[in-house]
């Protein structure tokens, strides 16, 4: 199980668990982001900026520090 800091820009994954404290993990679930979804990286700002995410066909930003407490598994081709 990896983490989706670690998706390549433009590659697909499953969500498959959100760590964090109940705030944290209600913020993402607000987002979309909650355990079976898929998420596709749009965008990895350089330098420690945020990501851009795709969910369910809308768009987030979300911090790296959050990104790596999301963790995935890479979807096949």
């Amino acid at each position: 199980m990896d983490n989706l800091l670690n998706l390549p820009v433009g590659e697909t994954a499953r969500i498959v668990a959100v760590q964090g404290g109940m705030g944290m993990q209600r913020h993402l679930a607000n987002l979309g982001i909650i355990p079976g979804k898929k998420v596709r990286k749009i965008i990895a700002q350089p330098i420690g900026g945020p990501m851009i995410l795709e969910v369910e066909g809308g768009r987030i930003a979300i911090g790296r520090k959050m990104a790596q407490r999301i963790k995935i598994i890479k979807e096949l081709k």
